[in-house]
């Protein structure tokens, strides 16, 4: 979690620099506690997280995770004079849901009544569960959901992990987004989220 998270955040903040894109970011972490970690910010001044930072405490509030991020994403929008291009949701989680309070179809609903307005996109990724599947069932695409191995070995490097890999993916698909491009994940995004011995 740690290293893919860190993976994220340092291709994006590459990205806009080189691209002379603005990206506010809004970080949220949970287990059995749903709690911001990064409030609204500059990508450019988001720190790195550490083990500390996303140690699990508990069980798996997910789907409570969600819906706090989109009712607080919603609340700093009303408070901007524009509105940004797009707005882009990524859950990234190891463990099943097993703790929200609540519902899973509440959250499908409103996502999918976000999604409909065309400037908000969502995004998961998972490990250790079907993350395509589970995706699907709260409202996500499932072009823009991915599975991730949560093994460490790939056949790309010794720079690489799954974990790396798999948010390196979700860098690109965020930059591809940006630009109008509204394309899932692509092949190898999604090969290389795996161990080879891994389907996707």
């Amino acid at each position: 979690m740690v290293e893919g998270t860190n993976a994220l955040i340092y291709t994006q903040k590459k990205d806009c620099a080189d691209e002379g894109r603005k990206v506010t970011a809004f970080l949220t972490k949970f287990d059995d506690r749903v709690e911001v970690h990064v409030p609204f910010t500059d990508i450019s001044k988001v720190p790195t997280v550490t083990m500390t930072d996303l140690e699990p405490r508990g069980c798996t509030a997910m789907i409570d995770a969600i819906d706090f991020t989109i009712n607080k994403t919603i609340d700093h929008l009303q408070k901007l004079d524009k509105r940004p291009g797009k707005v882009l949701v990524v859950v990234q989680t190891d463990g099943a849901e097993n703790a929200s309070k609540t519902s899973g179809e509440y959250v499908m609903k409103k996502i999918t009544a976000l999604k409909k307005l065309g400037w908000w996109e969502f995004s998961f990724i998972g490990a250790n569960i079907d993350a395509i599947a589970t995706g699907a069932r709260y409202g996500f695409s499932r072009e823009n959901c991915m599975q991730y191995d949560s093994r460490q070995a790939t056949n790309c490097g010794p720079d690489s992990s799954t974990a790396i890999n798999a948010m390196r993916g979700v860098s690109n698909w965020a930059s591809r987004q940006a630009t109008g491009d509204s394309s899932g994940f692509t092949h190898c995004e999604r090969v290389s989220s795996v161990a080879p011995s891994s389907p996707q």
